[in-house]
């Protein structure tokens, strides 16, 4: 878990870059406030928790989440509550099984939000509860030396990247339609049923 924080926070940031500019920040900050409320809990379910049982979880919960999607759910009401509430499963999601973002793709649909302000706004997310994520691991001495050792390959991948993809790779991609499948539906369900085989 926290590989993939150091690597997701170069991800998250390199998606901020491009569209910070239409953050809601009246949104974000309550996402925010409820997902730091709730990573220190998701670290105690990564300590108590023996790893079989926590991939296990992390499985279950993908494949719940994937249904959910997929099937173009949307939550009934959006407020401050339902963002609060969403940034909490959020943050425990994010340090106990590194899959935090279905929680707020759900309250920012509620909120029928255009595309680039929906991008703007979980990317920002995304990279400030890395920041978070990252210190609470590296306060519980999480990082070790063949951790760094592989996070540091992040940098140079991302860069080509995207220097791979041309002028593809500068856009932050389409936000899916409502009802709409999500392409990578198939590998999910794949890694989770990996997950829960062994």
């Amino acid at each position: 878990m926290a590989l993939s924080a150091l690597v997701g926070a170069l991800a998250s940031f390199n998606l901020l870059a491009r569209t910070y500019r239409s953050v809601r920040w009246d949104l974000t900050r309550w996402l925010l406030v409820g997902a730091v409320a709730g990573m220190p809990l998701g670290l105690v379910v990564l300590v108590v928790v023996p790893a079989r049982t926590l991939q296990v979880i992390i499985a279950a919960a993908v494949l719940c989440f994937v249904v959910v999607l997929a099937r173009g759910w949307r939550l009934g009401e959006a407020g401050p509550r339902v963002e609060l509430a969403a940034g909490f499963v959020s943050g425990v999601l994010n340090t106990s099984v590194s899959t935090n973002g279905p929680p707020l793709v759900l309250a920012l649909q509620a909120r029928g939000l255009e595309p680039e302000a929906f991008r703007g706004t979980i990317s920002t997310v995304f990279a400030a509860s890395s920041l978070v994520a990252n210190a609470l691991f590296a306060a519980s001495g999480r990082y070790t030396t063949t951790v760094l050792a592989y996070a540091a390959l992040g940098p140079p991948m991302l860069l080509l990247g995207a220097r791979s993809g041309g002028p593809a790779s500068a856009s932050p991609g389409p936000v899916p339609a409502p009802g709409a499948r999500p392409a990578g539906d198939r590998h999910a369900v794949s890694a989770a049923m990996s997950a829960f085989i062994g």
